[in-house]
């Protein structure tokens, strides 16, 4: 079971670590959107210091996750950002309905 939990969070830290350097280096394509999504990006990319800052806290959480001694601390930096994908994600699904 300690090696299925290792397993788990070594994917959830490389999957962060992946969208952290993706947001600076733009290497993964992105899908087409709709209207409101796309309000939404533009609004982001306004504000120009948020993306880069979301980018090093989810590098940065992403590889505390990795380590087993540093794993609650990467927890902690990792949760506001899954709090903000949690919320856009539940205010677009509650939209379409």
């Amino acid at each position: 079971m300690n090696i299925i939990k290792n397993i788990l969070c070594v994917l959830f830290g490389l999957l962060f670590v992946n969208a952290g350097l993706d947001k600076i280096f733009h290497y993964m394509p992105v899908p087409p959107m709709d209207m409101d999504m796309q309000k939404v990006f533009q609004a982001f990319i306004t504000i120009k210091w948020l993306m880069p800052l979301v980018a090093i806290i989810e590098i940065l959480g992403g590889l505390l996750f990795l380590l087993p001694k540093t794993r609650t601390l990467g927890a902690l930096v990792i949760f506001p950002i899954l709090i903000g994908i949690f919320t856009h994600n539940m205010i677009f699904i509650a939209k379409w309905d």
